[in-house]
């Protein structure tokens, strides 16, 4: 896959990005005179790199992240501001944003000193919200009930946090414009432009409008703590102690975090959340449909935190 010249500038998360190949993900590019904080490439790697890798592995003691992902290509994270990706012959730039927008975002994030975070968050009337949980619990699904009630969205999946200078105060950048949704979960954005991740997996990127996206950093007011197993639904606000205890599920990859320093903060960032933002937690019943209950439930839950954006 040659590369794009001359290269195409976004912005995601918060954070400038020169990229050799147009995503499909992410908003439009932009023309820009400032060097971009993230260069993302298209190379064949070094030959101490061409290993045989059978799952995501770190290498060069503790320096950078290489990943192997099947029929989609290699990608080496050197450092806090590039990415190398030696893409497969048959890679789609579809596939490589699939990695490229995790696992070595991810990466790049913990080498800059920072803690992403595995969740998706959609913006009500100004105030932030933040939704977590397990692979699979139903994090875009909700986001896609809240955004069709009226909410918009800020990221999905992928979240960064950007520091303020007052305290116990967290704000979330834009991501990209599309949300993860499997096939039977489109109905809930009737609108949304809709392209298969990958052939055959039953899951689509839906590319939303401008008006369902935010433009600006928003302020965070709650979290909502996504759970199934129980054979109810049941909805709980949480003391700060049973917070930090679920929030563990809120940090993406903590298995990157290789140095004390890193754990750190890891741990530092989840116990300023569970003090400072209300976290609710929504226990599901995985055989039933409880999509709209759940929003209905979050959009109250938001409401009752007191929050208000100023201006």
């Amino acid at each position: 896959m040659p590369e794009r010249e001359p290269p195409l500038h976004y912005s995601h998360l918060g954070l400038s990005l020169e990229l050799p190949f147009a995503a499909r993900r992410l908003r439009a590019p932009h023309s820009t005179q400032r060097e971009a904080d993230v260069r993302v490439r298209l190379a064949s790697l070094p030959p101490e790199l061409q290993i045989g890798l059978s799952t995501v592995r770190h290498v060069r003691d503790n320096h950078g992240f290489l990943f192997d992902a099947p029929d989609i290509g290699r990608f080496w994270v050197p450092d806090a501001r590039s990415v190398v990706i030696e893409a497969h012959p048959g890679a789609s730039e579809s596939d490589l944003e699939l990695v490229l927008f995790s696992e070595a975002l991810a990466s790049l994030l913990w080498q800059r000193r920072e803690v992403p975070l595995h969740a998706n968050a959609v913006s009500i009337n100004g105030r932030g919200l933040l939704i977590t949980g397990p692979s699979g619990a139903g994090k875009s699904a909700l986001c896609a009930q809240l955004v069709a009630r009226g909410g918009r969205l800020i990221a999905d999946d992928f979240c960064r946090t950007v520091p303020e200078p007052s305290p116990n105060a967290w704000h979330l950048p834009p991501g990209g414009q599309t949300l993860m949704l499997w096939q039977d979960q489109l109905s809930t954005l009737p609108n949304a432009t809709a392209t298969k991740l990958r052939p055959g997996l039953d899951k689509y990127a839906a590319a939303l409008d401008h008006s369902q996206l935010v433009d600006s950093t928003t302020a965070l007011a709650g979290i909502v703590v996504l759970a199934e197993s129980r054979d109810t639904l049941e909805i709980e606000r949480l003391d700060s102690k049973s917070a930090f205890n679920a929030l563990h599920e809120l940090i993406f990859r903590p298995d990157y975090a290789r140095t004390q320093d890193e754990r750190t903060r890891h741990f530092s960032l989840l116990a300023e959340l569970a003090l400072a933002i209300p976290v609710l937690r929504i226990t599901r019943p995985g055989n039933a449909d409880t999509g709209p209950q759940t929003a209905e439930a979050a959009l109250r839950f938001l409401d009752s935190t007191g929050y208000r954006p100023r201006g």
